[in-house]
């Protein structure tokens, strides 16, 4: 990444231009040397990822980035919502209510109204203001559009985005020109509402309408870049500005500062906090929040530094007259917690180091020494949440509660409502209390519960379910497991608060805890019942509390139902997508029910082999396999173990290629080479067997199929092979699957160190011959050989050998092959012999087969018109430039010597 500019140019500006007053003008100061904006349409479109693809961004109604403030989280969001009892948005009701109302004019009503930003009455004034009648055109200027759109953009919790175009409307019709204020606070809205196409078009048409960007206008650009996770492009962007003579103000460093934190670049964090005090910009009271949150996630180790080592950063404390470079305070934050390439750890650390929280402390310290004790940041309630969050991190409850004390004293002297402790806040103490892990004790629980009820008789708190669910986890750790569904079932919803899924999964957990498991079906047929979806972790939860009490019955009726659940939802999408006429959705439909994952078959499959159900396991795993989740070797394993247990050795082969299927590596299959090793008996057995009815069921096809070509068939035998037609798929399916079962079965035989007998290399080199395995058959050849130096191979193996080299081979492994029998002085009968003389014949070797049939004589077993005439067909199959030559030859060194091997009896001949 490029170095900062404060470090590229020691902390100065672009030194090739003139210095610049701090953010004077900065709408004419928009513009790059050659007098064209810096931001270009081509700019706004966003950019590909490494691997060349555009970043996919989730759809959200909540910004990533909100530029107006502070990101709060969703407690605090519901909070600030205005919304009626009946959950309405309150300014749709109130226009919706006045809509067919036209008064007259009143443009000190309206006054009033942008003065005291009462959205909702500047609106409709407003609209009077511009329907009545013409009279009031005149007097509506950019300004007037310019208040009204922002009063709507500022609306929570979303902006009014409708009533924004609706505005932009009239200012059309009035010939009134928009300019980039106006296309900015456009691009903000959709921006805050998340919806960053439509923010990016607008930035587009702010270059089409001729219309000079502002800082405001980079700034969103920053945002955007930082919304699709580019923070290489933010930085270079930035770097951009800075080397055009563009001055960022505070809203640029929060942005870059908050893209930083959540995207994990601690080191740039520092960075560019320390180049905003290098540019005698001070922290707004945004930038503070942001700090604050920067240092506990860093000492929870959720947030991890890029760079190892401790950094210095200069924490600059400045008059509101003049601007410095120079640092007048100075603090060192502390050493990152985590190694430099160590993953982030997403999980909450309920505790810290001791040594790393009091360096936390210390920090948050000294940046309120530095900034808000001498007033050049006011505190605010943001600021202290954010402190007293941070501060029960490093578990200092004293001072998190001090905060907390503070800021409602200085709430109560100034009624400042951004002073005013709000439901985030209470929250944040709450849950310091209830989850504080170095003292657990009935004092500490107990300002929970007084917290609550303090939060509870203030009548302007706006009460979520973030607050009651903190008390519920709290009770569920305690194993007070009645007080917990007090809070839940009488606390939230005699006060209307939706009990959410974390308090349905806190309540399910802690009855199957305390072994409950009635309790915790209870409740989560409850949460069924009342329209909440359980996640997996609570199915699994539930699954795996029934299988340690081994309730087989209710384990099988709820897992049931889920898969049920699941296909019922499917069928139905797929129904609704197939409506006449109905265009395709754009975004596919958001699923309702939650899906198995692999740890939810892991638990009902481990259940089934508890309860020796062996065929029931081995089904859910080929479902589990179906689903495309991979079960772990021990699981195979297990299987395995179970159907040797029952002596059904053939389901455990089956097992075992199941895995095989599935599972590339051989990382922890110990324990399978063990299960083959201690019953390798069986297991032979069980190949030769495999592969001998293989090879039986081939040989009934083969001669079936002869009989059939006769031409006199009677009504038996015509019936016979009718019969034998319609089985022949399954008989051919039964065929293959023994085959492979066998000679799979040889190969883990092997793998795990045994050694077979004769019988299983010779049925294994026939099977490979049927699948025309040819490197098959001669692997198991010299396996056999290795194994068994010593022992003399017998006739029938070393058939199966010929036989598959004359069948299948090539000129290479036919030489390979004859070499062997001559070298090692194989025994041949009279078929070895025959198979012999037809492999010389075949590729050609006039001299070997002259010298062989030598050696059948001397042998003393007969040279047969049989095997003459075998010879004699692979002569005509070589394709030799000499074939000629050498047919001619070998017949008349047959004619010379054995004249009546070339005369076929008719009987032979049928043969």
């Amino acid at each position: 990444m490029p170095q900062s500019p404060a470090t590229r140019n020691n902390g100065h500006r672009n030194p090739s231009r003139a210095p610049l007053s701090a953010n004077v003008g900065a709408a004419d100061l928009m513009m790059s040397a050659a007098s064209q904006p810096l931001i270009k349409p081509i700019d706004v479109i966003p950019k590909p990822s490494a691997d060349g693809f555009v970043v996919e961004r989730q759809e959200s109604s909540v910004p990533a980035f909100n530029t107006d403030g502070d990101n709060r989280n969703s407690s605090r969001a519901a909070s600030a919502t205005a919304l009626t009892s009946d959950g309405r948005d309150v300014f749709d009701q109130q226009v919706e209510k006045r809509m067919m109302e036209l008064n007259k004019p009143d443009w000190a009503s309206f006054n009033a109204a942008i003065a005291s930003k009462d959205v909702v009455n500047a609106w409709i004034l407003f609209k009077d203001i511009l329907l009545f009648d013409d009279s009031q055109h005149g007097l509506v200027t950019l300004d007037h559009f310019k208040s009204v759109l922002q009063l709507l953009r500022s609306w929570k919790p979303k902006p009014k985005i409708l009533f924004m175009q609706e505005c932009l409307q009239f200012a059309n019709d009035l010939k009134v020109v928009v300019d980039t204020d106006v296309m900015n606070i456009m691009a903000g809205a959709y921006a805050r509402d998340g919806d960053y196409d439509k923010a990016r078009d607008v930035v587009v048409r702010m270059g089409e309408k001729g219309l000079a960007p502002n800082l405001r206008t980079y700034n969103l650009f920053l945002e955007f870049q930082l919304r699709d996770e580019n923070l290489q492009g933010a930085v270079a962007f930035y770097e951009r500005m800075i080397d055009e003579g563009i001055e960022p103000d505070v809203e640029t460093f929060n942005i870059l500062i908050q893209g930083c934190i959540k995207l994990s670049k601690a080191n740039l964090v520092e960075s560019f906090f320390k180049e905003m005090l290098a540019l005698g910009i001070e922290p707004d009271q945004r930038t503070l929040a942001q700090l604050i949150r920067y240092h506990s996630k860093m000492a929870t180790g959720l947030l991890s530094s890029t760079t190892n080592g401790s950094t210095e950063v200069s924490l600059t404390s400045t008059s509101s007259q003049t601007k410095s470079t120079t640092p007048t305070a100075s603090t060192t934050m502390h050493p990152s917690p985590l190694h430099a390439d160590a993953p982030i750890n997403k999980a909450a650390l309920e505790s810290v180091d001791k040594e790393v929280a009091e360096a936390t402390v210390a920090t948050l310290q000294n940046l309120v020494a530095t900034y808000i004790t001498p007033g050049h940041v006011q505190s605010n309630a943001v600021i202290d949440t954010a402190l007293i969050e941070a501060y029960s991190r490093a578990s200092r409850l004293d001072l998190a509660q001090q905060t907390f004390d503070a800021c409602k004293t200085r709430y109560a002297a100034t009624s400042n409502p951004e002073d005013k402790p709000d439901a985030y806040m209470y929250t944040t103490m709450i849950r310091a209390y209830a989850n504080h892990t170095r003292d657990r004790s009935v004092s500490m629980h107990a300002r929970a519960v007084a917290l609550m009820e303090e939060m509870l008789a203030d009548t302007s708190l706006e009460l979520d379910s973030v607050a009651f669910a903190n008390l519920v986890h709290m009770f569920v750790a305690q194993g007070d497991m009645e007080n917990a569904e007090a809070v839940a079932f009488v606390g939230m919803k005699g006060r209307a608060v939706p009990v959410t899924v974390s308090v349905w999964a806190a309540l399910v957990h802690g009855h199957l805890d305390g072994r409950q498991t009635t309790d915790a079906v209870r409740v989560f047929e409850s949460m069924k019942m009342e329209g909440v979806s359980p996640p997996t972790y609570v199915y699994n939860a539930l699954l795996k509390g029934l299988a340690e009490d081994f309730d087989m019955e209710l384990l099988e009726r709820h897992w049931a139902r889920w898969l049920w659940s699941i296909e019922v939802e499917e069928k139905a999408s797929a129904v609704d997508g197939k409506g006449m006429g109905q265009p395709k959705p754009k975004w596919k439909k958001r699923s309702m029910v939650s899906k198995p994952d692999a740890a939810s078959y892991q638990i009902v499959v481990d259940a089934f082999l508890a309860c020796q159900d062996v065929p029931r396991a081995r089904k859910e795993v080929e479902r589990m396999i179906q689903a495309r989740f991979t079960p772990p070797t021990k699981t195979f394993v297990a299987l395995m173990e179970a159907y040797v247990r029952g002596r059904d050795y053939q389901a455990a082969v089956e097992t075992m290629l199941l895995m095989r299927g599935v599972i590339a590596s051989e990382s922890g299959t110990e324990g399978l080479k063990a299960i083959i090793k201690t019953h390798s008996a069986q297991f032979e057995s069980l190949a030769v067997h495999l592969l001998s009815k293989s090879e039986e069921l081939v040989l009934e096809t083969e001669e079936m199929a002869t009989h059939a070509t006769a031409p006199v068939l009677s009504t038996s035998q015509r019936d016979k092979f009718r019969k034998f037609a319609e089985e022949a798929p399954n008989r051919l399916h039964e065929m293959q699957t023994k085959r492979v079962l066998g000679v799979e079965l040889y190969k883990e035989m092997l793998a795990a160190g045994c050694t077979p007998n004769e019988e299983t290399f010779k049925c294994v080199i026939k099977a490979n011959t049927r699948a025309k395995d040819l490197m098959g058959a001669i692997k198991a050849w010299y396996s056999f050989r290795s194994l068994s130096p010593n022992l003399k191979p017998q006739n029938e193996t070393v058939n199966a050998l010929l036989e598959c080299v004359s069948t299948l081979g090539r000129q290479s492994s036919a030489r390979a092959v004859v070499d062997i029998v001559k070298q090692e002085e194989l025994p041949l009968d009279a078929e070895g012999f025959g198979l012999l003389l037809s492999l010389l014949a075949r590729w050609g070797w006039k001299e070997e087969l002259i010298s062989t049939v030598f050696d059948i004589v001397n042998s003393g077993t007969p040279l047969t018109p049989v095997m003459v005439q075998g010879v004699l067909q692979n002569l005509k199959d070589y394709k030799g430039i000499d074939a000629q030559k050498v047919e001619r030859e070998v017949i008349e060194f047959l004619e010379e010597n054995w004249p009546e091997t070339l005369l076929l009896e008719d009987e032979e001949v049928k043969e």
